[in-house]
C-alpha cells in the first residue's frame, strides 16, 4: 500500500472533521444528508476514490461542506501560523481570494453588522456581510480567553473537535426568517485565528439515490430581503451561540432565462437560467439522458455515490473568450447532483470585469482522476454550447 505523506495525513483528517460536521449537523431530513457520509465513510482507505469524495463533499446543496478544504484544509503550518498574527484592517473581504468579494469592497457593497452573543466568557460576533441574491458571505469572529486552538481548530484522528480545547467551531447552520433550508456551505475560509468567512448559497438539496420519488428539487431562492438565524456551537461551551441579523440584496442583477436546449448523441442539455451581478456570475443547466460509447475516465469511478454518471462541467467566456474562473471545486464552479435521471449543474463564477455582450456556455466532460494534481482535463462537447446575448 502507498505510504502516504504527512500532507496527506492532514487533509485526510481534515476531511474526516468534515464529514462527522455533515453527519451530525441537523438539516432538513430530506436531504439525506447521513445516508450520504454513510456511503462515503465505508469507502474510506480506497486512496483511488478519495477525488471523488472530495468533490461529493464540495458540492453537497445541503450540508456543512468542502470549502473547508480549500479554506483550512491545505494550509500550511507555517501559512497557519502567521495567520494568528494578521492584524484586521478595513474590511475583510478586501484581501481575501475572492475577485467577487473584492470587488464588493471597491463597490462599497460591504454591510457592516452588530450582532453578537457571549456565553462562558466567549463572544461569537457577526461582523461584516455580502448578499447579491447569488450568494451569501459572512464573517464571524470570536473573542474571549483560554484558546488553544484557531477557530477552525485542529481535529483529532477521526476528524473531531473533541478536545480540542475551549471555543473552536463544531456545529453551525442557519435559518431564513426561522425556517430550516436546505443550502450548500461552500466554504469555510480562515482570516486568522479568531475570524473566517462563512460562504453559502440557495443550491437544491443532494438526494441520495433511494430518495422518494416525486420528491420537490426545485430551488428555493432566498428571498431579496430576510432575517438570517446564525446557531453555531463551539467545543467546551454548553450553550450554544444564536443570533439573527438582517440581510439585504443590494446590487443590481441581469437575469437571463433563454429558454435554449441543445443534444448530443441521446443527451440533452437545458439552460435554466444565467444571473450576472457586480459579485457572482451563476448558471443553471439541467441534463437528461447519456453519451453513448463515452470512455469510463468521464464517469464517476466505481463505487462512487453517482457511479456511472457523467462527469459534466461547463465554462463561461465572453465575447473576447475571457473564461470565468469558478468559485468552488479546483475553478470548476461545482459539481453535478443527479436525481431520478436528471443532472443538475447549478455553478458559480467570478463575475465579468465589464458586462458582456454575450456569453458563451460551453459544456465539457472531464477526467476526474487529474484532479489528483488540482487540474482539470477537459473534454469540450461543441454541440451542447449556448450563445447567449445580453441585453444593453
Amino acid at each position: 500500500m502507498e505510504r502516504w505523506s504527512n500532507q496527506d495525513k492532514l487533509a485526510e483528517t481534515r476531511m474526516k472533521h468534515v464529514e462527522r460536521l455533515v453527519r451530525e449537523t441537523q438539516m432538513p431530513v430530506d436531504t439525506y444528508s447521513y445516508e450520504i457520509m454513510k456511503k462515503i465513510g465505508e469507502r474510506r482507505g480506497h486512496k483511488k476514490t478519495n477525488i471523488w469524495r472530495k468533490a461529493l463533499i464540495g458540492t453537497s446543496a445541503a450540508a456543512l461542506v468542502g470549502g473547508i478544504l480549500l479554506g483550512s484544509g491545505f494550509i500550511s503550518p507555517v501559512m497557519a501560523e502567521a495567520l494568528k498574527h494578521i492584524p484586521l484592517i478595513g474590511s475583510v473581504f478586501q484581501n481575501h481570494n475572492d475577485a467577487g468579494l473584492r470587488r464588493a469592497v471597491e463597490k462599497n457593497l460591504v454591510a457592516p453588522l452588530q450582532q453578537s452573543v457571549t456565553h462562558d466568557g466567549v463572544t461569537l460576533a457577526a461582523k461584516e456581510m455580502i448578499y447579491d441574491g447569488s450568494r451569501l458571505s459572512l464573517v464571524l469572529e470570536r473573542s474571549g480567553d483560554g484558546f488553544t486552538e484557531t477557530f477552525l481548530g485542529e481535529f483529532d484522528a477521526d476528524g473531531r473537535t473533541f478536545g480540542a480545547g475551549k471555543g473552536v467551531l463544531d456545529h453551525i447552520r442557519f435559518k431564513v426568517n426561522g425556517d430550516e433550508r436546505s443550502m450548500s456551505l461552500t466554504s469555510l475560509y480562515p482570516v486568522n485565528e479568531h475570524t473566517i468567512i462563512v460562504k453559502f448559497n440557495d443550491a437544491r438539496p443532494m438526494l441520495s439515490p433511494g430518495a422518494m420519488k416525486g420528491m420537490d428539487t426545485t430551488i428555493k431562492r432566498f428571498p431579496d430581503q430576510f432575517d438570517l438565524t446564525i446557531e453555531a456551537t463551539l467545543t467546551e461551551i454548553i450553550t450554544p451561540f444564536s443570533m439573527t441579523v438582517p440581510v439585504k440584496k443590494n446590487t443590481e442583477n441581469i437575469v437571463l432565462k433563454p429558454s435554449m436546449k441543445s443534444t448530443y448523441s441521446n443527451f440533452s442539455l437545458s439552460l435554466e437560467q444565467v444571473e450576472l451581478t457586480p459579485i457572482t456570475t451563476r448558471m443553471q443547466l439541467v441534463g437528461k439522458g447519456d453519451i453513448e460509447a463515452l470512455p469510463e475516465i468521464y464517469r464517476a469511478p466505481k463505487g462512487d455515490y453517482y457511479e456511472g454518471k457523467l462527469n459534466l462541467g461547463a465554462d463561461i467566456v465572453d465575447e473576447h473568450g475571457n473564461r470565468l474562473k469558478g468559485l468552488s471545486y479546483h475553478g470548476m464552479g461545482g459539481g453535478i447532483n443527479f436525481y431520478e435521471g436528471v443532472y443538475y449543474l447549478d455553478f458559480m463564477y467570478n463575475p465579468f470585469s465589464e458586462k458582456p455582450k454575450q456569453i458563451t456556455i460551453k459544456p465539457y466532460l472531464y477526467e476526474a482522476i487529474t484532479l489528483t494534481n488540482h487540474t482539470v482535463t477537459k473534454k469540450y462537447i461543441p454541440d451542447l454550447e449556448f450563445i447567449v446575448p445580453v441585453p444593453k
